[in-house]
């Protein structure tokens, strides 16, 4: 059975991006299935671009096969998600007919944050005869709201209509998200089958090419002088809550450090904040592969990690939250999540709070390593019954089978 996962922001071994799409095609590959990712070779959230000959090149990355298409960098557009989601759309449209012919997909699997990507895909879903299933990342309101456009912009209005022609174009939705059906339901969209298949990550992660020594070192070093570690890894934007958490570290005493690793457009204005507020307690390393995040978590004392930018939901489990768990630490949790009361595995605060930050670490720090590490096993626990990503793989293909 063929399955063609479209990504926009699909990742790569090594080079970073999302990597929901790799990791289900490798479960599938490896039960014997056919799946192939389609994905722009310029991708933003990737530490590098690939390389290819021509306007789509095949190439695979740890016996999975990649389908890459090249997306002209002009003027800087398209390191804009907006300009981006454009971009690869004209290009699959372009190609919709090459696709279609040379990996003969059975099932079609958009797996994407945008809807914008919903027309080229039905021309290669008329083209092939393929069972279209769309996964709902977020929602319209939520992409809009990342553009900044009010309500009548031609881009909010362009974006509800391609949400509503992915959601009722598909033989299935599905979404990471358990509230998605009752936003549905509020948008009086009404798709054919609807499941919500939860997020996941790989229990057991492979030990990356190269290793992050260098940060390993440096908290190391920390730990030897009985110094507590704070972690918060993440993309850096200003949406996110890098500066409350920086600032959080000066209402708390001398022997605690902040440890912020990750890269972004809030990196330079964050490291201003550092110097002009005196946060000697406060460390910014650089970003790190996706594949050596687990080796820098299991280092700290606790974690700190956050709803990610336009989402509101309470029941959707972030990448980096499933990180955190995997990692067996305690965890502070900016913003309205059930799954830390669920798991007992931490502490949640307002999002937008430094000294409900700073509080957590104390009550953390207070109660001791055997509690934190009880937090730490509660959330481990959680993860492996409820968000293996090799169980809701098969969870996945069990829904295509149905539509045969």
């Amino acid at each position: 059975m063929n399955i063609l996962i479209i990504g926009q922001f699909a990742g790569v071994p090594g080079l970073g991006g999302e990597m929901r799409p790799f990791q289900l095609a490798y479960h599938w590959k490896k039960a014997g299935w056919k799946p192939t990712i389609l994905t722009p070779d310029y991708c933003p959230g990737r530490n590098k671009n690939i390389a290819i000959e021509g306007m789509t090149e095949q190439k695979n990355f740890h016996s999975v096969p990649y389908y890459f298409v090249h997306i002209p960098i002009s003027g800087g557009l398209e390191s804009h998600s907006l300009g981006h989601a454009k971009a690869f759309s004209q290009v699959v449209w372009k190609n919709a007919d090459k696709i279609a012919n040379e990996l003969q997909p059975d099932f079609i699997l958009l797996l994407d944050s945008d809807p914008f990507l919903i027309l080229p895909v039905l021309k290669i879903v008329k083209r092939s005869g393929a069972r279209l299933v769309y996964e709902a990342q977020q929602t319209a309101d939520e992409v809009c709201g990342r553009y900044g456009y009010h309500d009548s912009h031609p881009v909010v209005l362009l974006t509800r209509f391609m949400e509503r022609k992915a959601i009722t174009s598909a033989q299935l939705v599905v979404s990471v998200r358990p509230e998605f059906e009752k936003y549905m339901k509020e948008k009086r969209l009404q798709p054919q089958r609807y499941v919500f298949i939860a997020n996941g990550v790989e229990i057991m992660p492979p030990k990356p090419e190269r290793m992050p020594t260098a940060h390993i070192e440096y908290i190391n070093r920390l730990k030897e002088k009985n110094i507590f570690t704070v972690i918060y890894l993440d993309q850096l934007e200003r949406e996110h809550p890098a500066k409350e958490f920086a600032t959080a570290a000066g209402n708390v005493d001398g022997d605690t450090m902040f440890i912020i690793v990750g890269d972004g457009g809030y990196k330079i204005p964050l490291k201003r904040l550092i110097k002009d507020k005196h946060l000697s307690q406060v460390i910014l390393l650089d970003g790190v592969e996706d594949e050596q995040v687990q080796f820098i978590l299991s280092e700290a004392d606790c974690l700190f990690c956050s709803m990610p930018g336009q989402i509101r939901s309470e029941g959707y489990v972030p990448k980096q939250l499933l990180q955190a768990m995997l990692a067996q630490k305690a965890i502070i949790f900016a913003g309205n999540n059930p799954v830390i009361e669920q798991a007992n595995c931490g502490i949640i605060v307002e999002k937008k709070d430094p000294k409900g930050i700073s509080a957590a670490v104390k009550k953390l720090k207070k109660e001791g390593s055997a509690a934190c590490s009880r937090m730490g096993i509660n959330g481990y626990d959680y993860l492996v019954k409820n968000h293996d990503i090799a169980v809701l793989a098969q969870e996945y293909y069990e829904r295509f089978k149905q539509l045969l």
